[in-house]
């Protein structure tokens, strides 16, 4: 609705009608919010020219429901362009993870996964043994983070175990595998292995970049020992290409397809391969700074003396063993007459006596039950008449 000032209406009421002052400003349009409307659907406050972008601010209400849902969540990618159809994927997960309470995948934009999990110690089970290989592919996992925006995530760098075969014995130290593990990346553990029947060899965890290519080994030396070649074994090492190294691929889909290393003039050999993997642990070897525990009990703050059983302790397992054999006896009492071939008689007065071991019946027995029963018969009758002769019947 257009609205003009009186300020710039002349002749109001005059015979010759309204007019306008040309020289005035034109008249001034409203937006429906000055007006105090508000229309559903619109942006508040609306851009003050056409080259401003517009803003929304939105309240944190709106948000609560989806960030519960979101804190037990965690957020994964593939490191690889091959497709792995969702539900075998989702197959895949809930058998390697034990089919965790609440699982749910969600697949996100740009090869992203949201994985939802309802106990904690579910999540942390599986950010600690990330990375996993999935179709043997690399799939890294990250805590879900509301301060950091799904593209900002690093996923550059994962968690890789390096076996180091070929130094020297005097050279199969911690410090050693640090110094070596220092070239290729940061160092998260370094220790020596050792495998049943076999040479102890030193083993690194250190944090590798996805974006470098796997080396079949390196170059070690000093002025006392001279130079020495020493091998990689890498553990959990997913589908990597043979030509460049990188993780992803393999070589038929390799664009470089450039061999790095050359041995001799007349011959060219690729020293990556399948043998660049192990699947062989080995056992770790603690050295006694790194050992925190003993299983000598002379090593213990008592120095091996144990203490005695406390008395009280010992009086209460008395009371327990004298209150349970009465508790036995009881429960024979209450039992049947006739228990373990015994039989209680009870007296005119209702007493009990001793048991007496039950024998077992003869002929002789019969009988002479027999003939007391009958002279008590006979002394019943006796006594009867006398009675009724006393009464003058």
């Amino acid at each position: 609705m257009l609205q003009y000032p009186e300020s710039h209406l002349l002749g109001v009421g005059s015979s010759s009608g309204a007019q306008f002052n040309m020289s005035s400003p034109a008249p001034q349009q409203h937006s429906p919010s000055q007006n105090g409307c508000k229309i559903p659907g619109i942006n508040q406050p609306s851009p003050r020219n056409s080259q401003e972008e517009p803003f929304c601010y939105y309240q944190e209400s709106y948000v609560q429901e989806s960030i519960k849902t979101c804190q037990n969540s965690m957020i994964g990618k593939f490191l690889s362009n091959k497709v792995i159809p969702f539900q075998q994927l989702q197959s895949t997960l809930l058998g390697i993870w034990g089919n965790p309470i609440g699982f749910k995948l969600t697949e996100l934009e740009d090869k992203y996964y949201q994985i939802v999990m309802e106990k904690e110690e579910d999540i942390q089970r599986v950010l600690k043994g990330s990375p996993w290989i999935i179709r043997n592919i690399w799939l890294m996992v990250h805590a879900w983070d509301r301060k950091v925006v799904l593209k900002d995530l690093n996923f550059s760098t994962v968690p890789l175990w390096i076996q180091l075969w070929g130094l020297p014995i005097h050279c199969r130290s911690y410090s050693m595998g640090k110094a070596i593990g220092e070239q290729l990346g940061e160092v998260l553990d370094s220790a020596v292995y050792e495998l049943p029947d076999k040479a102890n060899f030193v083993k690194i965890k250190i944090l590798f970049d996805v974006n470098s290519p796997i080396r079949a080994g390196m170059y070690i030396g000093n002025e006392v020992d001279g130079v020495n070649w020493i091998d990689f074994r890498f553990e959990n090492l997913p589908m990597f290409c043979f030509y460049c190294g990188l993780v992803g691929h393999i070589e038929e889909n390799c664009s470089i397809k450039k061999v790095e290393f050359t041995v001799s003039a007349e011959e060219n050999i690729n020293p990556r391969g399948a043998w660049l993997r192990s699947n062989n642990y080995g056992i770790r070897v603690f050295e006694k700074k790194e050992k925190t525990f003993s299983s000598n009990p002379r090593n213990s703050l008592s120095g091996g003396q144990f203490s005695p059983i406390p008395k009280g302790l010992t009086d209460m397992m008395a009371r327990l063993n004298v209150q349970q054999k009465n508790s036995v006896e009881t429960q024979r009492c209450q039992a049947s007459p006739v228990t373990h071939g015994q039989q209680l008689y009870k007296t005119e007065k209702g007493t009990l006596k001793q048991p007496v071991q039950q024998k077992r019946k003869t002929t002789e027995d019969a009988v002479s039950i027999l003939d007391f029963n009958v002279e008590k018969d006979c002394d019943v009758i006796m006594a009867g008449l006398d009675n009724k002769a006393s009464q003058g019947l």
